[in-house]
């Protein structure tokens, strides 16, 4: 499975509006419990790609074509306590998360952001990533619906930040969103945004930048209408 997220330029339509030397940080908030064996995955993980000195064949099924992916040790590890004087104080816990393509040179209309749920993700609960791991790097087939799909993911929030600079003024222009567990639709795909004017300008529907439609081929879970 592959978790996506897109990012609109709102200055598309006009001259010199790109943002040059984009670069997209993401860090994932997950349970100060769930640390220790995120990292441990991660360093088995690197330790045994490094000896085999090959990037990992990932087959996804009818959820994407085969993806090859460097896999990158996990980076510091930071957890905050909010209140270290209070026992009602809570710890969280952040860890980076891995995107493919997360430099663009030249952002000008849209973006799309990928994160391969695979063994080293810190998305996936220790269980699914161990299923992940005894089945070769391969997501189990009998994990291969949104219900399952559903059930490996486990995390708070997804902290995602862009920086750049303006093609108009040089100057460093900054974005940031925070994504919740809810936010998160198993079984979907985002409709396009790019369209043609009658002069056969390309321009961007910024309306249905959180549009889906259910992924080619079906299994998509029931969304909330609401």
């Amino acid at each position: 499975p592959v978790l996506e997220f897109r990012l609109v330029n709102l200055m598309y339509n006009q001259m010199y509006g790109e943002i040059v030397d984009a670069k997209l940080n993401c860090v994932v908030s997950i349970n100060p419990e769930d640390v220790e064996s995120v990292i441990q995955d991660n360093v088995r993980s690197d330790s045994h790609h490094s000896k085999k000195d090959k990037t990992p064949n990932i087959t996804l099924g009818k959820w994407m074509k085969d993806i090859h992916i460097f896999q990158k040790k996990i980076g510091q590890v930071i957890t905050f306590n909010e209140d270290p004087s209070s026992p009602l104080g809570k710890k969280r816990a952040f860890l980076p998360m891995l995107i493919e393509a997360s430099d663009h040179p030249f952002f000008k209309r849209v973006w799309v952001a990928k994160h391969i749920l695979n063994e080293t993700s810190p998305l996936l609960s220790a269980k699914a990533r161990k299923l992940v791991k005894r089945n070769n790097g391969f997501w189990p087939e009998h994990l291969n619906n949104s219900e399952s799909v559903r059930s490996c993911i486990k995390f708070n929030q997804i902290v995602v930040s862009l920086t750049g600079v303006s093609n108009i003024s040089g100057s460093t222009v900054y974005a940031q969103k925070v994504y919740d567990f809810v936010n998160v639709n198993v079984g979907y795909q985002f409709v396009t945004l790019l369209y043609r004017w009658n002069d056969n300008t390309l321009n961007v529907d910024t309306s249905l930048i959180n549009d889906v439609k259910e992924q080619n081929g079906g299994g998509g879970e029931a969304l909330n209408q609401q």
